[in-house]
Protein backbone atom coordinates (compact mmCIF):
# COMPACT_ATOMS: atom_id res chain seq x y z
CA UNK A 1 0.00 0.00 0.00
CA UNK A 2 2.44 2.19 0.82
CA UNK A 3 4.97 1.60 -2.36
CA UNK A 4 1.78 2.27 -3.96
CA UNK A 5 1.12 5.63 -2.57
CA UNK A 6 4.73 6.28 -3.40
CA UNK A 7 4.43 5.32 -6.97
CA UNK A 8 1.18 7.70 -7.52
CA UNK A 9 2.89 10.68 -5.86
CA UNK A 10 5.81 10.29 -7.70
CA UNK A 11 4.18 10.15 -11.21
CA UNK A 12 2.15 13.45 -10.49
CA UNK A 13 5.19 15.05 -9.17
CA UNK A 14 6.20 14.16 -12.84
CA UNK A 15 3.04 14.85 -14.48
CA UNK A 16 3.41 18.28 -12.97
CA UNK A 17 7.17 19.09 -13.88
CA UNK A 18 5.61 18.32 -17.46
CA UNK A 19 3.05 20.34 -17.38
CA UNK A 20 5.87 23.11 -16.12
CA UNK A 21 8.28 22.31 -18.65
CA UNK A 22 4.90 22.69 -21.47
CA UNK A 23 4.55 26.20 -20.50
CA UNK A 24 7.86 27.16 -19.67
CA UNK A 25 7.78 27.98 -15.85
CA UNK A 26 6.72 26.70 -13.06
CA UNK A 27 3.64 25.20 -12.46
CA UNK A 28 2.95 27.20 -9.13
CA UNK A 29 3.34 30.49 -11.07
CA UNK A 30 1.62 30.08 -13.83
CA UNK A 31 -0.22 33.78 -15.18
CA UNK A 32 -3.47 34.09 -15.01
CA UNK A 33 -5.45 35.01 -18.57
CA UNK A 34 -8.81 36.73 -19.01
CA UNK A 35 -11.41 34.31 -20.13
CA UNK A 36 -13.52 35.37 -22.88
CA UNK A 37 -16.89 35.71 -22.18
CA UNK A 38 -18.77 36.97 -25.40
CA UNK A 39 -17.32 37.89 -28.97
CA UNK A 40 -19.10 39.46 -31.27
CA UNK A 41 -18.24 40.18 -35.03
CA UNK A 42 -21.59 39.89 -36.45
CA UNK A 43 -20.85 37.98 -39.48
CA UNK A 44 -24.03 35.76 -39.42
CA UNK A 45 -26.21 39.11 -39.70
CA UNK A 46 -28.41 39.14 -36.83
CA UNK A 47 -28.13 41.34 -33.28
CA UNK A 48 -28.46 38.28 -30.86
CA UNK A 49 -28.18 38.99 -27.87
CA UNK A 50 -28.39 42.18 -27.74
CA UNK A 51 -31.25 44.72 -26.83
CA UNK A 52 -31.89 47.90 -27.95
CA UNK A 53 -33.68 50.37 -26.20
CA UNK A 54 -34.65 53.81 -28.35
CA UNK A 55 -33.53 54.23 -32.12
CA UNK A 56 -33.43 51.46 -34.33
CA UNK A 57 -30.65 49.01 -34.30
CA UNK A 58 -29.16 46.57 -37.26
CA UNK A 59 -26.94 44.32 -38.71
CA UNK A 60 -24.91 46.58 -41.94
CA UNK A 61 -21.87 45.87 -43.81
CA UNK A 62 -19.57 48.90 -42.74
CA UNK A 63 -16.28 48.92 -44.23
CA UNK A 64 -15.98 45.98 -45.28
CA UNK A 65 -17.79 43.78 -42.81
CA UNK A 66 -20.90 43.27 -41.14
CA UNK A 67 -21.31 45.40 -37.89
CA UNK A 68 -23.97 46.68 -35.43
CA UNK A 69 -25.48 49.81 -36.75
CA UNK A 70 -27.90 52.10 -34.70
CA UNK A 71 -29.94 54.74 -36.31
CA UNK A 72 -30.13 56.89 -33.66
CA UNK A 73 -29.78 58.11 -30.09
CA UNK A 74 -30.49 54.85 -28.27
CA UNK A 75 -28.77 52.22 -25.92
CA UNK A 76 -27.77 48.56 -26.38
CA UNK A 77 -27.50 45.61 -23.88
CA UNK A 78 -26.11 42.41 -23.78
CA UNK A 79 -28.72 39.98 -22.31
CA UNK A 80 -32.45 39.95 -21.30
CA UNK A 81 -33.64 42.38 -18.16
CA UNK A 82 -33.91 39.40 -16.22
CA UNK A 83 -31.05 37.41 -16.77
CA UNK A 84 -28.75 37.91 -13.69
CA UNK A 85 -26.26 35.91 -15.47
CA UNK A 86 -25.41 39.22 -17.44
CA UNK A 87 -24.85 41.24 -14.77
CA UNK A 88 -21.14 41.76 -14.25
CA UNK A 89 -18.40 43.70 -12.07
CA UNK A 90 -15.23 43.51 -12.85
CA UNK A 91 -14.90 42.88 -16.74
CA UNK A 92 -13.25 44.50 -20.00
CA UNK A 93 -15.27 45.43 -22.74
CA UNK A 94 -13.68 46.28 -25.94
CA UNK A 95 -14.55 46.99 -29.45
CA UNK A 96 -14.10 48.70 -32.62
CA UNK A 97 -16.89 52.23 -32.63
CA UNK A 98 -17.04 54.27 -35.37
CA UNK A 99 -18.21 57.97 -34.73
CA UNK A 100 -20.19 59.21 -37.69
CA UNK A 101 -19.97 63.04 -37.33
CA UNK A 102 -18.14 65.82 -35.28
CA UNK A 103 -19.63 66.83 -31.16
CA UNK A 104 -21.30 63.73 -30.59
CA UNK A 105 -20.19 60.47 -28.96
CA UNK A 106 -20.53 56.33 -28.84
CA UNK A 107 -18.89 54.03 -26.25
CA UNK A 108 -19.46 51.08 -23.81
CA UNK A 109 -21.30 51.17 -20.47
CA UNK A 110 -20.34 48.67 -17.30
CA UNK A 111 -22.34 48.29 -13.86
CA UNK A 112 -25.57 49.53 -15.30
CA UNK A 113 -28.04 48.79 -12.65
CA UNK A 114 -31.17 48.55 -15.15
CA UNK A 115 -31.81 47.93 -19.15
CA UNK A 116 -33.23 51.29 -20.19
CA UNK A 117 -32.94 54.29 -22.61
CA UNK A 118 -31.72 57.51 -20.66
CA UNK A 119 -29.41 57.74 -17.94
CA UNK A 120 -31.42 57.33 -14.78
CA UNK A 121 -29.52 54.13 -13.64
CA UNK A 122 -25.84 53.44 -11.44
CA UNK A 123 -23.19 52.55 -13.70
CA UNK A 124 -20.20 54.22 -15.90
CA UNK A 125 -20.09 55.34 -19.93
CA UNK A 126 -16.67 55.55 -21.00
CA UNK A 127 -17.28 57.28 -24.72
CA UNK A 128 -14.77 58.49 -27.95
CA UNK A 129 -16.07 61.74 -29.50
CA UNK A 130 -14.60 63.23 -31.95
CA UNK A 131 -14.42 67.61 -32.15
CA UNK A 132 -14.52 69.83 -35.07
CA UNK A 133 -11.51 71.35 -33.42
CA UNK A 134 -9.95 68.42 -35.38
CA UNK A 135 -8.60 66.08 -32.38
CA UNK A 136 -10.67 63.70 -30.46
CA UNK A 137 -11.64 62.44 -26.88
CA UNK A 138 -12.35 59.91 -24.07
CA UNK A 139 -14.76 60.88 -21.70
CA UNK A 140 -15.48 58.32 -18.81
CA UNK A 141 -18.92 59.24 -17.57
CA UNK A 142 -20.88 58.73 -14.15
CA UNK A 143 -24.54 57.89 -13.80
CA UNK A 144 -27.53 58.56 -12.81
CA UNK A 145 -26.16 62.16 -12.73
CA UNK A 146 -24.34 62.34 -15.80
CA UNK A 147 -21.03 63.40 -13.97
CA UNK A 148 -17.67 63.91 -16.27
CA UNK A 149 -15.09 61.96 -14.26
CA UNK A 150 -12.72 62.54 -16.51
CA UNK A 151 -11.25 62.92 -20.25
CA UNK A 152 -8.18 62.89 -22.77
CA UNK A 153 -6.96 63.72 -25.99
CA UNK A 154 -6.51 60.63 -28.13
CA UNK A 155 -3.50 59.96 -29.48
CA UNK A 156 -3.22 60.06 -33.04
CA UNK A 157 -5.63 61.02 -35.98
CA UNK A 158 -9.38 60.11 -35.38
CA UNK A 159 -11.75 60.67 -38.78
CA UNK A 160 -15.34 60.80 -38.61
CA UNK A 161 -16.74 57.17 -40.51
CA UNK A 162 -13.17 55.43 -39.18
CA UNK A 163 -13.64 53.25 -36.40
CA UNK A 164 -11.55 53.83 -33.55
CA UNK A 165 -10.58 50.61 -30.89
CA UNK A 166 -12.04 51.18 -27.42
CA UNK A 167 -11.39 49.14 -24.51
CA UNK A 168 -12.60 50.00 -20.80
CA UNK A 169 -11.65 47.59 -17.71
CA UNK A 170 -13.02 47.82 -14.65
CA UNK A 171 -12.19 45.83 -11.32
CA UNK A 172 -13.42 47.07 -7.64
CA UNK A 173 -13.39 51.06 -7.43
CA UNK A 174 -11.05 50.89 -10.47
CA UNK A 175 -11.26 52.13 -14.16
CA UNK A 176 -9.09 52.39 -16.90
CA UNK A 177 -10.10 53.16 -20.24
CA UNK A 178 -8.12 53.23 -23.44
CA UNK A 179 -8.60 54.92 -26.86
CA UNK A 180 -6.68 53.49 -30.17
CA UNK A 181 -3.39 53.24 -28.37
CA UNK A 182 -3.32 50.01 -26.18
CA UNK A 183 -0.14 50.12 -25.11
CA UNK A 184 -1.40 53.28 -22.12
CA UNK A 185 -4.51 54.18 -20.55
CA UNK A 186 -6.15 57.18 -21.56
CA UNK A 187 -7.85 57.55 -18.57
CA UNK A 188 -7.29 55.58 -14.70
CA UNK A 189 -9.65 56.52 -12.71
CA UNK A 190 -10.78 55.64 -8.86
CA UNK A 191 -14.25 55.59 -8.06
CA UNK A 192 -16.05 53.91 -5.38
CA UNK A 193 -19.90 54.93 -6.23
CA UNK A 194 -20.86 51.53 -8.16
CA UNK A 195 -19.48 48.67 -6.95
CA UNK A 196 -22.62 46.42 -7.88
CA UNK A 197 -22.56 44.11 -10.19
CA UNK A 198 -24.42 45.54 -13.21
CA UNK A 199 -25.41 45.09 -16.95
CA UNK A 200 -22.91 45.98 -19.96
CA UNK A 201 -23.61 47.58 -23.00
CA UNK A 202 -23.50 49.97 -25.61
CA UNK A 203 -24.27 53.60 -26.15
CA UNK A 204 -24.72 55.84 -28.86
CA UNK A 205 -25.86 59.94 -28.89
CA UNK A 206 -27.66 61.43 -31.26
CA UNK A 207 -25.59 60.05 -34.20
CA UNK A 208 -25.59 56.91 -36.64
CA UNK A 209 -22.68 54.58 -35.00
CA UNK A 210 -21.77 51.21 -35.49
CA UNK A 211 -19.82 48.70 -33.11
CA UNK A 212 -18.06 45.91 -34.08
CA UNK A 213 -15.82 43.20 -33.04
CA UNK A 214 -17.16 43.66 -29.59
CA UNK A 215 -15.17 41.43 -26.57
CA UNK A 216 -16.25 41.01 -23.12
CA UNK A 217 -13.95 39.10 -20.69
CA UNK A 218 -13.14 38.33 -17.30
CA UNK A 219 -10.41 40.47 -15.81
CA UNK A 220 -7.01 38.57 -14.74
CA UNK A 221 -4.06 41.46 -14.37
CA UNK A 222 -4.80 44.77 -14.08
CA UNK A 223 -2.20 47.64 -15.18
CA UNK A 224 -0.82 50.46 -12.75
CA UNK A 225 -4.08 51.83 -10.57
CA UNK A 226 -3.98 55.53 -9.56
CA UNK A 227 -2.48 56.84 -6.42
CA UNK A 228 -5.54 56.89 -4.25
CA UNK A 229 -4.83 60.48 -2.18
CA UNK A 230 -7.27 63.04 -1.00
CA UNK A 231 -6.63 66.58 -2.54
CA UNK A 232 -9.49 68.13 -1.01
CA UNK A 233 -7.77 70.46 1.03
CA UNK A 234 -5.39 71.67 -1.38
CA UNK A 235 -6.10 76.28 -1.84
CA UNK A 236 -3.37 77.22 -4.34
CA UNK A 237 -2.24 79.58 -6.75
CA UNK A 238 0.44 79.62 -9.78
CA UNK A 239 3.53 82.03 -8.34
CA UNK A 240 5.16 84.46 -10.66
CA UNK A 241 6.53 87.54 -8.36
CA UNK A 242 4.63 90.93 -9.40
CA UNK A 243 7.81 92.56 -10.46
CA UNK A 244 8.59 89.90 -13.65
CA UNK A 245 7.09 89.46 -16.84
CA UNK A 246 7.56 85.71 -16.74
CA UNK A 247 8.88 82.94 -14.29
CA UNK A 248 12.07 83.01 -16.43
CA UNK A 249 13.15 86.36 -15.29
CA UNK A 250 11.46 85.58 -11.44
CA UNK A 251 14.16 82.74 -11.78
CA UNK A 252 17.10 84.44 -13.51
CA UNK A 253 16.58 87.99 -11.31
CA UNK A 254 16.14 85.64 -8.30
CA UNK A 255 14.99 88.51 -5.49
CA UNK A 256 14.48 86.67 -2.22
CA UNK A 257 13.27 89.73 -0.79
CA UNK A 258 10.32 89.71 -3.39
CA UNK A 259 9.57 85.96 -2.97
CA UNK A 260 9.34 86.22 0.72
CA UNK A 261 6.85 89.51 1.19
CA UNK A 262 4.82 87.80 -1.94
CA UNK A 263 4.53 84.56 -0.59
CA UNK A 264 3.51 86.02 2.85
CA UNK A 265 0.54 87.27 1.35
CA UNK A 266 -0.19 83.52 -0.16
CA UNK A 267 0.01 82.49 3.61
CA UNK A 268 -2.41 85.76 4.76
CA UNK A 269 -4.94 85.01 1.74
CA UNK A 270 -5.78 81.52 3.27
CA UNK A 271 -3.61 79.49 0.65
CA UNK A 272 -2.05 76.24 1.44
CA UNK A 273 0.32 75.50 -2.00
CA UNK A 274 2.13 77.30 -4.38
CA UNK A 275 2.65 76.11 -7.95
CA UNK A 276 5.85 77.09 -9.96
CA UNK A 277 7.21 76.86 -13.46
CA UNK A 278 11.18 75.81 -13.77
CA UNK A 279 12.99 76.11 -17.09
CA UNK A 280 15.49 73.88 -18.75
CA UNK A 281 17.48 77.18 -20.16
CA UNK A 282 18.25 78.46 -16.77
CA UNK A 283 19.41 75.05 -15.29
CA UNK A 284 21.54 74.63 -18.64
CA UNK A 285 23.48 78.25 -18.00
CA UNK A 286 23.37 78.61 -14.60
CA UNK A 287 23.19 75.09 -12.93
CA UNK A 288 24.41 75.07 -9.23
CA UNK A 289 23.28 78.91 -8.94
CA UNK A 290 19.98 77.68 -10.30
CA UNK A 291 19.70 74.52 -7.61
CA UNK A 292 20.22 76.52 -4.79
CA UNK A 293 17.60 79.35 -5.55
CA UNK A 294 15.12 76.20 -5.72
CA UNK A 295 16.53 75.19 -2.74
CA UNK A 296 15.94 78.79 -1.43
CA UNK A 297 12.40 79.24 -2.72
CA UNK A 298 11.89 76.00 -0.84
CA UNK A 299 12.89 77.23 2.59
CA UNK A 300 10.76 80.14 2.07
CA UNK A 301 7.73 78.95 1.21
CA UNK A 302 8.03 76.53 4.17
CA UNK A 303 8.62 79.25 6.04
CA UNK A 304 4.97 80.49 5.12
CA UNK A 305 3.43 77.08 5.96
CA UNK A 306 3.18 76.25 1.64
CA UNK A 307 3.74 73.51 -0.26
CA UNK A 308 5.01 73.50 -3.49
CA UNK A 309 4.27 71.90 -6.73
CA UNK A 310 6.67 72.82 -9.26
CA UNK A 311 6.20 72.58 -12.61
CA UNK A 312 8.83 71.04 -14.74
CA UNK A 313 7.55 71.63 -18.69
CA UNK A 314 5.19 73.31 -20.68
CA UNK A 315 3.70 73.34 -24.29
CA UNK A 316 2.31 77.41 -23.36
CA UNK A 317 4.06 80.22 -24.58
CA UNK A 318 3.77 83.29 -26.58
CA UNK A 319 7.56 83.77 -27.03
CA UNK A 320 9.09 81.21 -29.39
CA UNK A 321 12.03 79.96 -28.90
CA UNK A 322 12.40 81.08 -25.41
CA UNK A 323 15.18 82.96 -24.52
CA UNK A 324 16.88 84.09 -21.30
CA UNK A 325 17.84 87.52 -20.64
CA UNK A 326 17.94 90.37 -21.79
CA UNK A 327 13.76 90.09 -21.07
CA UNK A 328 10.85 92.40 -23.14
CA UNK A 329 8.82 94.99 -21.50
CA UNK A 330 4.78 93.67 -20.94
CA UNK A 331 3.12 94.39 -24.36
CA UNK A 332 0.39 96.59 -23.00
CA UNK A 333 -3.34 95.18 -23.07
CA UNK A 334 -1.86 91.65 -24.13
CA UNK A 335 -2.66 88.76 -22.19
CA UNK A 336 0.25 87.39 -20.67
CA UNK A 337 2.30 88.84 -23.27
CA UNK A 338 6.10 87.43 -22.64
CA UNK A 339 4.91 83.98 -21.18
CA UNK A 340 7.42 81.31 -22.85
CA UNK A 341 7.32 77.34 -22.75
CA UNK A 342 9.96 74.92 -21.85
CA UNK A 343 12.28 73.47 -23.58
CA UNK A 344 10.56 75.02 -26.26
CA UNK A 345 9.03 73.67 -29.77
CA UNK A 346 12.35 73.90 -31.83
CA UNK A 347 13.91 71.15 -29.45
CA UNK A 348 10.84 69.67 -29.22
CA UNK A 349 9.39 69.59 -32.57
CA UNK A 350 12.98 68.94 -34.29
CA UNK A 351 15.93 67.75 -31.91
CA UNK A 352 14.45 66.14 -29.25
CA UNK A 353 16.97 63.10 -29.93
CA UNK A 354 20.07 65.89 -29.72
CA UNK A 355 18.77 67.13 -26.20
CA UNK A 356 17.06 63.98 -24.76
CA UNK A 357 20.27 63.38 -22.20
CA UNK A 358 20.38 66.86 -21.53
CA UNK A 359 16.62 66.91 -20.58
CA UNK A 360 16.79 64.22 -18.40
CA UNK A 361 19.83 65.49 -16.24
CA UNK A 362 18.01 68.21 -16.01
CA UNK A 363 14.96 66.63 -14.68
CA UNK A 364 16.52 64.23 -12.14
CA UNK A 365 19.42 67.17 -11.28
CA UNK A 366 16.54 68.88 -9.42
CA UNK A 367 14.55 65.68 -8.23
CA UNK A 368 17.40 63.88 -6.88
CA UNK A 369 17.86 66.05 -3.73
CA UNK A 370 14.22 67.10 -3.30
CA UNK A 371 12.64 62.97 -4.14
CA UNK A 372 11.35 62.38 -0.62
CA UNK A 373 10.78 66.35 0.08
CA UNK A 374 8.09 66.73 2.50
CA UNK A 375 8.10 70.49 1.14
CA UNK A 376 7.13 69.53 -2.15
CA UNK A 377 3.23 67.94 -2.79
CA UNK A 378 3.68 66.56 -5.79
CA UNK A 379 5.61 67.18 -9.03
CA UNK A 380 4.05 68.36 -12.37
CA UNK A 381 5.80 66.95 -15.67
CA UNK A 382 3.93 69.13 -17.90
CA UNK A 383 1.73 71.56 -17.80
CA UNK A 384 -1.27 71.29 -21.12
CA UNK A 385 0.75 69.00 -23.03
CA UNK A 386 -1.05 69.73 -26.14
CA UNK A 387 1.08 68.25 -29.22
CA UNK A 388 1.52 65.09 -30.70
CA UNK A 389 5.76 65.75 -30.58
CA UNK A 390 5.31 66.55 -27.03
CA UNK A 391 4.37 63.11 -26.15
CA UNK A 392 8.02 61.29 -25.93
CA UNK A 393 9.15 64.15 -23.81
CA UNK A 394 5.97 63.50 -21.45
CA UNK A 395 6.69 60.09 -21.01
CA UNK A 396 10.07 60.15 -20.50
CA UNK A 397 10.12 62.98 -18.03
CA UNK A 398 7.43 60.71 -15.97
CA UNK A 399 9.74 57.27 -16.15
CA UNK A 400 13.10 59.74 -15.33
CA UNK A 401 11.27 61.01 -11.49
CA UNK A 402 10.36 57.26 -11.43
CA UNK A 403 14.12 56.13 -11.57
CA UNK A 404 15.43 58.11 -8.78
CA UNK A 405 13.24 56.30 -6.55
CA UNK A 406 11.01 59.48 -5.93
CA UNK A 407 7.18 58.48 -3.90
CA UNK A 408 6.00 61.37 -4.42
CA UNK A 409 3.51 61.98 -6.92
CA UNK A 410 3.82 62.70 -10.58
CA UNK A 411 1.02 64.45 -12.62
CA UNK A 412 0.75 66.34 -15.73
CA UNK A 413 -2.73 68.48 -17.40
CA UNK A 414 -5.24 66.28 -18.57
CA UNK A 415 -8.30 66.94 -19.97
CA UNK A 416 -10.37 67.06 -23.63
CA UNK A 417 -7.29 68.86 -25.38
CA UNK A 418 -4.52 67.59 -23.21
CA UNK A 419 -2.59 64.40 -22.93
CA UNK A 420 -1.01 64.34 -19.37
CA UNK A 421 -3.50 61.68 -18.10
CA UNK A 422 -1.53 59.42 -19.84
CA UNK A 423 1.49 59.85 -17.50
CA UNK A 424 -0.10 60.66 -14.05
CA UNK A 425 -0.10 58.90 -10.96
CA UNK A 426 -3.50 60.97 -9.96
CA UNK A 427 -6.13 63.25 -12.67
CA UNK A 428 -4.90 67.14 -12.55
CA UNK A 429 -7.03 69.21 -15.16
CA UNK A 430 -7.69 73.04 -15.82
CA UNK A 431 -11.06 74.71 -15.13
CA UNK A 432 -12.05 77.93 -17.21
CA UNK A 433 -15.38 78.92 -18.38
CA UNK A 434 -16.20 81.46 -21.39
CA UNK A 435 -16.17 85.12 -19.69
CA UNK A 436 -19.00 86.29 -21.93
CA UNK A 437 -21.15 83.30 -21.24
CA UNK A 438 -24.19 83.54 -18.56
CA UNK A 439 -23.04 83.51 -14.80
CA UNK A 440 -25.05 80.50 -14.29
CA UNK A 441 -22.64 78.09 -16.71
CA UNK A 442 -21.40 75.33 -14.88
CA UNK A 443 -17.68 74.51 -14.67
CA UNK A 444 -16.44 71.48 -15.87
CA UNK A 445 -13.98 68.35 -14.84
CA UNK A 446 -15.00 68.91 -11.26
CA UNK A 447 -16.98 66.22 -10.60
CA UNK A 448 -14.30 63.64 -9.72
CA UNK A 449 -14.14 63.94 -6.12
CA UNK A 450 -10.72 64.50 -3.63
CA UNK A 451 -8.65 62.26 -6.06
CA UNK A 452 -9.14 65.17 -8.85
CA UNK A 453 -7.49 67.92 -8.24
CA UNK A 454 -7.93 71.61 -10.14
CA UNK A 455 -3.87 73.09 -10.94
CA UNK A 456 -5.70 75.41 -12.67
CA UNK A 457 -8.87 78.29 -12.61
CA UNK A 458 -10.16 81.60 -12.58
CA UNK A 459 -10.76 83.75 -15.35
CA UNK A 460 -13.54 86.75 -14.40
CA UNK A 461 -16.32 87.60 -15.07
CA UNK A 462 -16.62 84.11 -16.22
CA UNK A 463 -15.43 82.66 -13.09
CA UNK A 464 -14.93 84.61 -9.70
CA UNK A 465 -13.31 83.10 -6.52
CA UNK A 466 -16.31 83.03 -4.37
CA UNK A 467 -17.93 80.88 -7.43
CA UNK A 468 -14.84 78.28 -7.58
CA UNK A 469 -14.32 77.98 -4.25
CA UNK A 470 -18.37 77.18 -3.37
CA UNK A 471 -18.03 74.85 -6.93
CA UNK A 472 -14.69 72.96 -5.64
CA UNK A 473 -15.95 72.69 -2.13
CA UNK A 474 -19.02 71.09 -3.02
CA UNK A 475 -17.49 68.41 -4.39
CA UNK A 476 -14.28 68.04 -2.38
CA UNK A 477 -12.00 68.66 -4.96
CA UNK A 478 -8.77 71.01 -4.49
CA UNK A 479 -7.74 73.80 -6.57
CA UNK A 480 -5.23 76.14 -7.60
CA UNK A 481 -6.01 80.09 -8.92
CA UNK A 482 -4.00 81.53 -11.80
CA UNK A 483 -2.69 83.56 -10.26
CA UNK A 484 -1.30 84.73 -6.62
CA UNK A 485 0.27 88.41 -8.00
CA UNK A 486 -1.71 90.84 -9.82
CA UNK A 487 1.53 92.20 -12.10
CA UNK A 488 4.11 92.44 -15.06
CA UNK A 489 2.91 88.99 -16.60
CA UNK A 490 -0.10 90.97 -17.73
CA UNK A 491 -2.41 88.04 -16.91
CA UNK A 492 -5.05 91.22 -15.56
CA UNK A 493 -5.91 91.30 -19.37
CA UNK A 494 -8.64 88.86 -20.64
CA UNK A 495 -7.60 86.46 -23.35
CA UNK A 496 -7.82 88.08 -26.58
CA UNK A 497 -7.41 91.25 -25.12
CA UNK A 498 -5.92 93.91 -27.61
CA UNK A 499 -2.96 95.36 -28.07
CA UNK A 500 -3.03 99.07 -26.10
CA UNK A 501 -6.10 97.79 -24.35
CA UNK A 502 -6.93 99.60 -21.34
CA UNK A 503 -6.64 99.17 -18.19
CA UNK A 504 -9.63 96.52 -16.71
CA UNK A 505 -11.47 97.56 -14.04
CA UNK A 506 -11.89 93.81 -12.93
CA UNK A 507 -8.85 91.37 -13.17
CA UNK A 508 -9.17 88.73 -15.13
CA UNK A 509 -6.51 86.86 -13.22
CA UNK A 510 -5.10 87.34 -9.99
CA UNK A 511 -5.86 87.46 -6.49
CA UNK A 512 -3.55 90.00 -5.01
CA UNK A 513 -1.72 93.27 -6.26
CA UNK A 514 2.23 94.25 -5.17
CA UNK A 515 1.37 96.54 -2.70
CA UNK A 516 -0.35 93.30 -0.80
CA UNK A 517 -4.05 94.59 -1.05
CA UNK A 518 -6.39 91.60 -1.89
CA UNK A 519 -8.51 92.90 -5.52
CA UNK A 520 -11.50 91.69 -3.35
CA UNK A 521 -12.01 91.11 0.37
CA UNK A 522 -14.91 88.94 -0.63
CA UNK A 523 -12.05 86.61 -2.39
CA UNK A 524 -10.04 86.36 0.50
CA UNK A 525 -13.31 85.49 2.95
CA UNK A 526 -14.21 82.95 0.51
CA UNK A 527 -10.69 81.45 0.45
CA UNK A 528 -10.18 81.70 4.11
CA UNK A 529 -13.83 80.30 5.20
CA UNK A 530 -13.29 76.95 2.98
Amino acid sequence: MRLSIHILLTHLILVLFVCALATGQPASSRRQTDRVILSADFEDGHTGEWNSYGAGVSVERTNGSPALQTQGDCQIFWGGPGDLFRKTRDLTIQGDITVERDDVSSGFLVRMATQSKGSASGGYYACIRKLAAGYAIVQLYRFPEFALLQEARVHGMVQAGRPVHLKVMCKGPHLWVWAGDLNVPAITEFDDRHLAAGFVGLKADNNRATFDNIRISTVATTPRSPVVRNWSHVKGAVFITSESVNSYQMWEEYHPDAVSRELAYAEASGLNTVEVYLHFLLWQKHGRTYLDHIEDFLRRADARHLKVTFILFDDVGTVEPPHLAPYGDPVPGVHNSQMQGCPGRDIIDRHYSEYRTRLKAYVQSIVQPHRDDPRILFWQTYNEPSHATTLPLLADSYRWIKETGCKTPISATGGGAFYGSYYSDFPTFHSYLDPKAPASQEMVLGDGGSEHLCTETLDRPGVDVPKLVKYFSARKTGWALWELMIGRDNCRFPWGSPKGAPEPTMPFHGLIYPDGHPWSQEDIKAIRAN
